[in-house]
């Protein structure tokens, strides 16, 4: 079975202000605990979850933690 490495970037979702608007309570929440799963994961395997220019990719959506 071959795999791949895989980074932050290929499984995280990014919303726009108005899509995260859309989304309820509990998908909201369910959002946040599966990046974080993800985030926790990727951190203890040593990897650094976000690359440097992620940031500037994400400044205009609610990619990074938002409040729910």
């Amino acid at each position: 079975l071959l795999q791949e490495a895989v980074t932050f970037e290929e499984v995280a979702v990014y919303f726009t202000k108005e899509q995260w608007a859309l989304l309820n309570q509990v998908q909201r929440t369910l959002y946040v605990d599966v990046m974080l799963e993800n985030y926790e994961t990727l951190t203890s395997l040593g990897k650094s979850p976000v690359p440097s220019s992620a940031g500037a990719k994400s400044s205009g959506n609610f990619g990074s933690w938002p409040s729910c």
